[in-house]
Protein backbone atom coordinates (compact mmCIF):
# COMPACT_ATOMS: atom_id res chain seq x y z
CA UNK A 1 0.00 0.00 0.00
CA UNK A 2 1.15 3.71 -0.52
CA UNK A 3 1.05 5.60 2.55
CA UNK A 4 0.00 8.22 0.70
CA UNK A 5 -3.20 7.13 -0.78
CA UNK A 6 -3.60 5.61 2.62
CA UNK A 7 -3.74 8.53 4.61
CA UNK A 8 -6.00 9.92 1.53
CA UNK A 9 -8.40 6.89 2.43
CA UNK A 10 -8.23 7.58 6.47
CA UNK A 11 -8.81 11.33 5.54
CA UNK A 12 -11.65 10.63 3.26
CA UNK A 13 -13.67 7.79 5.44
CA UNK A 14 -13.06 10.49 8.74
CA UNK A 15 -15.03 13.06 6.39
CA UNK A 16 -17.77 10.74 5.84
CA UNK A 17 -18.07 10.75 9.64
CA UNK A 18 -18.07 13.91 9.90
CA UNK A 19 -21.02 14.71 7.30
CA UNK A 20 -23.04 11.49 8.61
CA UNK A 21 -22.87 11.61 12.51
CA UNK A 22 -25.57 14.25 13.03
CA UNK A 23 -28.09 12.54 9.98
CA UNK A 24 -30.08 10.04 12.44
CA UNK A 25 -33.43 10.10 11.58
CA UNK A 26 -35.33 7.22 10.27
CA UNK A 27 -37.18 6.90 7.18
CA UNK A 28 -40.75 7.77 8.74
CA UNK A 29 -43.34 4.76 8.08
CA UNK A 30 -46.09 5.70 5.56
CA UNK A 31 -49.74 4.51 6.02
CA UNK A 32 -49.35 1.29 4.27
CA UNK A 33 -45.50 0.75 5.21
CA UNK A 34 -45.04 -2.91 7.27
CA UNK A 35 -42.21 -1.72 9.76
CA UNK A 36 -39.07 -3.70 10.67
CA UNK A 37 -38.71 -5.71 14.03
CA UNK A 38 -35.25 -6.31 14.09
CA UNK A 39 -33.17 -9.70 15.26
CA UNK A 40 -34.49 -9.95 18.99
CA UNK A 41 -38.24 -9.85 17.66
CA UNK A 42 -37.44 -12.74 15.35
CA UNK A 43 -35.60 -14.76 17.83
CA UNK A 44 -38.81 -14.37 20.11
CA UNK A 45 -40.24 -17.53 18.06
CA UNK A 46 -37.14 -18.53 15.65
CA UNK A 47 -34.31 -19.14 18.32
CA UNK A 48 -32.49 -22.21 16.23
CA UNK A 49 -32.33 -20.11 13.47
CA UNK A 50 -31.02 -17.10 15.27
CA UNK A 51 -28.44 -19.14 17.19
CA UNK A 52 -27.44 -20.77 13.23
CA UNK A 53 -27.17 -16.65 12.21
CA UNK A 54 -25.01 -15.70 14.78
CA UNK A 55 -22.45 -18.45 13.27
CA UNK A 56 -22.54 -16.36 10.00
CA UNK A 57 -20.61 -13.60 8.67
CA UNK A 58 -23.69 -12.05 8.02
CA UNK A 59 -24.22 -11.91 11.85
CA UNK A 60 -21.08 -9.65 12.14
CA UNK A 61 -21.55 -7.84 8.62
CA UNK A 62 -21.47 -4.19 10.54
CA UNK A 63 -18.48 -5.37 12.62
CA UNK A 64 -16.77 -5.63 9.51
CA UNK A 65 -17.53 -2.39 8.27
CA UNK A 66 -16.11 -0.78 11.51
CA UNK A 67 -13.11 -3.19 11.21
CA UNK A 68 -12.23 -1.36 7.81
CA UNK A 69 -13.28 1.92 9.18
CA UNK A 70 -16.49 2.02 6.72
CA UNK A 71 -19.17 2.86 8.94
CA UNK A 72 -20.11 5.77 7.17
CA UNK A 73 -19.66 4.52 4.10
CA UNK A 74 -23.24 4.73 2.80
CA UNK A 75 -22.10 2.69 0.09
CA UNK A 76 -20.89 0.21 2.55
CA UNK A 77 -23.25 0.11 4.88
CA UNK A 78 -26.12 0.11 2.90
CA UNK A 79 -25.12 -4.13 2.52
CA UNK A 80 -24.18 -4.25 5.52
CA UNK A 81 -27.20 -3.63 7.69
CA UNK A 82 -31.25 -4.51 7.43
CA UNK A 83 -34.09 -1.72 5.57
CA UNK A 84 -31.01 0.77 4.86
CA UNK A 85 -32.66 3.72 3.73
CA UNK A 86 -36.26 2.08 3.98
CA UNK A 87 -39.70 3.40 5.54
CA UNK A 88 -38.93 2.44 9.66
CA UNK A 89 -35.19 0.64 8.90
CA UNK A 90 -31.76 1.94 9.26
CA UNK A 91 -29.50 5.23 8.57
CA UNK A 92 -26.27 6.34 8.40
CA UNK A 93 -25.39 6.62 11.98
CA UNK A 94 -28.53 4.81 13.30
CA UNK A 95 -28.94 1.19 12.65
CA UNK A 96 -32.46 1.08 14.54
CA UNK A 97 -31.42 -2.28 16.36
CA UNK A 98 -30.81 -3.33 12.56
CA UNK A 99 -27.39 -3.65 12.42
CA UNK A 100 -26.02 -6.44 10.46
CA UNK A 101 -27.52 -8.42 7.77
CA UNK A 102 -30.45 -9.85 10.04
CA UNK A 103 -33.64 -11.89 9.09
CA UNK A 104 -35.72 -8.98 7.22
CA UNK A 105 -32.89 -8.11 5.05
CA UNK A 106 -33.95 -11.37 3.31
CA UNK A 107 -37.10 -12.15 4.11
CA UNK A 108 -38.74 -8.58 4.44
CA UNK A 109 -40.01 -6.47 6.83
CA UNK A 110 -41.73 -8.64 9.53
CA UNK A 111 -44.26 -5.89 11.15
CA UNK A 112 -47.08 -7.98 10.01
CA UNK A 113 -45.91 -11.04 11.03
CA UNK A 114 -45.33 -10.82 14.18
CA UNK A 115 -48.99 -9.89 14.47
CA UNK A 116 -51.16 -13.17 15.44
CA UNK A 117 -53.69 -12.88 12.31
CA UNK A 118 -50.95 -12.09 10.04
CA UNK A 119 -48.38 -14.56 10.38
CA UNK A 120 -47.81 -15.77 6.71
CA UNK A 121 -46.98 -12.09 5.60
CA UNK A 122 -43.58 -12.56 5.14
CA UNK A 123 -41.03 -14.11 2.29
CA UNK A 124 -40.69 -17.51 3.43
CA UNK A 125 -38.05 -18.65 0.18
CA UNK A 126 -36.46 -15.43 -1.04
CA UNK A 127 -35.27 -15.04 -4.74
CA UNK A 128 -31.73 -16.05 -5.35
CA UNK A 129 -32.07 -12.20 -6.99
CA UNK A 130 -32.33 -10.98 -3.32
CA UNK A 131 -28.45 -11.85 -2.46
CA UNK A 132 -27.24 -10.16 -5.56
CA UNK A 133 -28.63 -6.92 -4.70
CA UNK A 134 -25.67 -7.58 -2.44
CA UNK A 135 -23.06 -10.01 -3.55
CA UNK A 136 -22.42 -8.23 -6.64
CA UNK A 137 -19.03 -9.42 -8.77
CA UNK A 138 -17.41 -5.88 -7.27
CA UNK A 139 -17.36 -6.57 -3.75
CA UNK A 140 -18.23 -10.46 -3.88
CA UNK A 141 -16.30 -11.95 -6.56
CA UNK A 142 -16.39 -15.23 -5.66
CA UNK A 143 -20.14 -15.84 -5.02
CA UNK A 144 -22.02 -18.24 -6.09
CA UNK A 145 -25.63 -18.93 -4.87
CA UNK A 146 -25.17 -22.51 -4.96
CA UNK A 147 -21.84 -22.54 -3.00
CA UNK A 148 -22.20 -19.96 -0.41
CA UNK A 149 -26.55 -20.67 0.34
CA UNK A 150 -25.58 -23.71 2.36
CA UNK A 151 -24.04 -21.81 4.46
CA UNK A 152 -26.69 -19.45 5.74
CA UNK A 153 -29.38 -22.17 6.45
CA UNK A 154 -29.48 -24.28 9.80
CA UNK A 155 -31.69 -26.07 11.92
CA UNK A 156 -34.84 -24.16 11.60
CA UNK A 157 -33.36 -22.01 9.14
CA UNK A 158 -33.93 -23.03 5.58
CA UNK A 159 -35.85 -26.38 5.51
CA UNK A 160 -33.20 -28.17 7.92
Amino acid sequence: EDAGISEQIVAYDASLEALHMGRTEIVPLAEHDIPYVGIEQCSLCHQSATTHWQTTPHSRAMATLVEAGKQYDEVCISCHVTGFREPGGSVTGNHNGLADVQCESCHGPGGLHVQPDTRDRIIRDPDPSVCMTCHVPDHSPDFNYDTYRPLIVGPGHGGI
